[in-house]
């Protein structure tokens, strides 16, 4: 009898550590180990979701499948419309944060569900001002927001900025301007903020065995190698914001491997659904 509830306590803390360290969580999908219930999925169906693109979303079309797969593995969990809402990159992060706002909203009234947004980059950033600006309305919507590779500040979009691209959408992703929108005042609000915000970062080496990194950035992964470990795009401590928020830690990938399918990425839809397991997992395990 001791030995029975010894197992199933043992069963209990390993199933409850796996649910709060997203790490291992992920690393269980990516070995095809990880066990979505159906209490889970119930659960899941519940919401709306929501995908967010970054900055250059607009020729995602032509290079590659932006949340292509993401999107088709979340599917197989959640029936009916999962969105793709797509941000101007020429928009500062403020202007699309009211957007957002306008387009979450419709959904919203559109299926009376709450909505778990997901975002990527520049709508990360974007979908955090919206949550900053309108904390009331943005509570009785959304019932979470993670970000992947959020671009808090580049100091990429820095070098580029002085340069011929002057882009309100560019110029917003400096680290001067970020900090500028993203005060202390900002912050607090967003500390406080009743809805859950989760970071997820990803750090990917330049040169390694097995750590190669997409063609297209390589370039800047290379630049950003002198301010510390970054994805090729955004250093791992602009990937969040101080004191807001959960931070799920950082996993291995480069800018481009989380969203966009082969050859803009380095990884097999296999990690993009790994990635999704692990979201939906770990978001409907709170």
């Amino acid at each position: 009898m001791k030995k029975a509830i010894f197992i199933s306590f043992l069963m209990f803390f390993c199933s409850v550590s796996l649910a709060t360290d997203f790490s291992s969580v992920f690393e269980a999908a990516l070995q095809n180990k990880l066990n979505i219930s159906d209490e889970q999925i119930d659960k899941g169906r519940e919401f709306c979701w929501v995908f967010v693109t970054g900055f250059l979303n607009e020729g995602a079309g032509w290079v590659a499948r932006y949340f292509g797969d993401n999107r088709d593995r979340l599917k197989t969990y959640v029936p009916g419309e999962v969105y793709v809402l797509r941000p101007s990159s020429r928009n500062s992060i403020e202007e699309n944060s009211g957007i957002l706002l306008k387009q979450l909203h419709e959904i919203y009234e559109r299926h009376h569900k709450k909505i778990i947004v997901i975002t990527h980059s520049k709508g990360s950033p974007e979908t955090l001002k919206m949550l900053a600006d309108e904390p009331q309305t943005t509570s009785r919507m959304v019932q979470a927001v993670l970000t992947i590779q959020a671009a808090f500040g580049s100091k990429v979009a820095d070098l580029l900025e002085g340069n011929p691209f002057k882009a309100a959408g560019l110029k917003s992703l400096t680290t001067q301007e970020s900090d500028r929108i993203f005060s202390s005042d900002v912050i607090e609000v967003l500390a406080q903020h009743p809805v859950p915000i989760y970071f997820l970062r990803t750090s990917q080496k330049v040169g390694g065995k097995g750590n190669s990194v997409a063609l297209g950035i390589l370039w800047s992964a290379k630049y950003l190698s002198f301010y510390g470990e970054n994805d090729g795009l955004i250093t791992v401590e602009r990937q969040k914001l101080s004191g807001v928020g959960v931070d799920l830690g950082i996993i291995n990938a480069d800018h481009t491997d989380t969203v966009l399918d082969p050859p803009s990425s380095n990884t097999p839809s296999s990690f993009r659904h790994a990635l999704m397991d692990a979201i939906f997992f770990y978001l409907m395990s709170r």
